[in-house]
């Protein structure tokens, strides 16, 4: 990278109600989110009626819905109530075509910005049944487990965002009709559901950011953005080391990138939403972003934009310079 690259900063706002990863991408996007709010209790009719006509056969208990006797759709209790629903199941329990199919039903006949499908190992029906909690919030009665609580984040962890669909007029679908190419790094495939011209799905920090490193330096991609979801996880699971550690392996990655970038090409950092591993209680936290730019194309060493209040103000920044920079990646 050029010592004469501008580094450009700003502290950004969310415009999107809550703090969840889908609704933050949507934004980074430059859209707003076609989704709706909505628990299990207020669309259970809808859930197993889909379920029965795709042959599975289920029971609505107190606030959640129960599949073949494994799987679980519940409440998700880690981000703002009503936003997301989890599809959870043990590896144990159900082999891994049911239990997706399960979850793409339960995608289909909701609305929500996300259905979550967890696939754990080790766990248990009963161990997942003994975590479900109806609970109260911001209005809201909700009934969900503890994903952090049922210890599935480890080496055996499987997981699928289901995202709701995003309107045609996104930032990846803009940039790819003016001729762009684009890659998607990490969770981004999953939280970014648009046509890409490569999609690398990962949640392996290892794995994710050697994608980064690898994909950042083919020039056959005008763009690449990633989302590193290790950071996210330890905040969820409270674990203040595991984030530590994940933060120092992206910084060394992006001082990697940065050292070896060709003239031109660009690099931006930002987040969806927060998720402090020391508050909370492992739900996600909604706080002011950091947005750091290197920018070689521009000739002021630093520029403060200050205070920004909508995530879509970095897509209005990367598309007005559609036409100088070559790349744009984002963790």
């Amino acid at each position: 990278m050029s010592a004469k690259a501008a580094v450009e900063t700003a502290w950004i706002t969310t415009n999107y109600p809550g703090a969840d990863t889908f609704l933050g991408h949507s934004e980074l996007m430059g859209i707003s989110s076609r989704s709706e709010l909505g628990t299990v209790a207020s669309q259970w009719r809808r859930i197993t009626s889909a379920l029965a006509r795709a042959g599975f056969s289920s029971e609505y208990r107190d606030g959640h819905i129960v599949v073949a006797g494994r799987a679980f759709v519940l409440d998700n209790l880690e981000c703002d109530p009503a936003t997301n629903i989890n599809v959870v199941a043990a590896q144990e329990d159900m082999d891994e075509v049911s239990f997706q199919a399960i979850s793409e039903v339960v995608r289909e006949a909701v609305r929500n910005p996300r259905v979550i499908a967890i696939h754990g190992s080790p766990l248990s029906a009963a161990r997942i049944a003994a975590e479900v909690k109806a609970l109260r919030r911001g209005g809201w009665e909700i009934s969900g487990a503890s994903i952090p609580a049922l210890g599935v984040y480890n080496e055996y962890y499987r997981v699928r965002h289901l995202a709701l669909g995003l309107p045609e007029d996104n930032l990846v679908s803009r940039l790819r009709a003016g001729g762009a190419t684009v890659a998607l790094i990490g969770k981004a495939p999953d939280v970014i559901p648009v046509e890409a011209d490569l999609t690398a799905l990962s949640v392996d920090p290892n794995e994710t950011l050697e994608d980064l490193m690898k994909i950042s330096g083919d020039a056959r991609y005008d763009y690449v953005i990633c989302n590193f979801q290790q950071i996210d996880l330890a905040g969820h699971g409270m674990d203040l080391t595991a984030a530590a550690e994940h933060l120092r392996a992206v910084d060394r990655t992006v001082d990697s990138i940065l050292a070896r970038v060709e003239p031109g090409v660009s690099f931006a950092l930002t987040a969806d939403h927060g998720n402090d591993p020391c508050v909370n209680g492992g739900m996600h936290t909604r706080e002011n972003l950091p947005f750091v730019m290197v920018d070689p194309t521009r000739s002021a060493e630093w520029v403060n934009w200050g205070h920004r209040h909508s995530l879509g103000w970095i897509a209005d920044l990367i598309w007005e310079r559609r036409s100088v920079v070559n790349m744009s990646a984002s963790v």
